[in-house]
């Protein structure tokens, strides 16, 4: 078992407890807050003078301890993780995710959930020097938001394409919908030791909008 514990400004504090198996993979992950909370029967301000604003009567006296999160993980005999199960406490509404692997231990399926409900997936196909990943939404009866035909129904489905080096680190990301539409782009250097220096982002048009550059400095 391992345990982080962090405190803010406001000296509410958060611990997280991890628990691991007798090859060292994490299997569980509890996550909780230390922190004044809101009175179970608070009308959150409303009646009040003010309207709707959140007052400090609306808080219980003393702070308190809770778990807010509880996550499970599972995996595969490779030791690969399939599956992310924080469907019985979680602070999200993507609580559940899963795994799929192909023969050589590389991602092919990438799958969010809000318990049963299939939120987005992420599909990979790998080749030389690069892969392919597609980001599809789905609604909630678990139809393809980009099949949607009204426009308030629609989301796109994003297309990322890397290529990568010899040493597998991508060096060109670029972004199009599923018609085709480029939305942006981002190309990478390194420096001898594959460590990132410089990192560009463009614009649908292929315009440089920001570069950032790394510096290493020994101590």
């Amino acid at each position: 078992m391992v345990l982080s514990k962090s405190i803010d400004k406001n000296k509410d504090s958060a611990k997280t407890v991890y628990f691991y198996n007798d090859k060292r993979l994490k299997i569980k992950e509890e996550y909780y807050t230390y922190k004044k909370r809101m009175k179970k029967n608070s009308d959150k301000g409303f009646g009040r003078p003010g309207g709707c604003t959140v007052t400090e009567e609306d808080y219980e006296k003393n702070k308190t301890w809770k778990k807010i999160s509880d996550k499970e993980y599972k995996y595969d005999l490779k030791g690969n993780k399939i599956l992310s199960d924080a469907t019985k406490l979680h602070f999200s509404s993507q609580n559940k995710y899963t795994w799929i692997y192909d023969n050589q231990n590389r991602i092919i399926e990438y799958n969010s959930f809000k318990g049963l409900e299939l939120i987005w997936t992420e599909t990979y196909e790998y080749y030389n020097n690069g892969y392919i990943m597609i980001r599809t939404w789905y609604d909630y009866v678990g139809n393809p938001k980009h099949l949607k035909t009204e426009d308030y129904e629609y989301w796109p489905q994003y297309h990322f394409s890397y290529k990568t080096n010899q040493k597998e680190k991508v060096i060109e990301e670029i972004v199009t919908t599923e018609k085709g539409e480029r939305t942006g782009s981002k190309t990478y250097k390194y420096d001898s030791k594959g460590n990132i220096i410089r990192y560009t982002n463009f614009d649908k048009m292929g315009n440089p909008e920001i570069t950032h550059k790394y510096i290493y400095k020994l101590k």
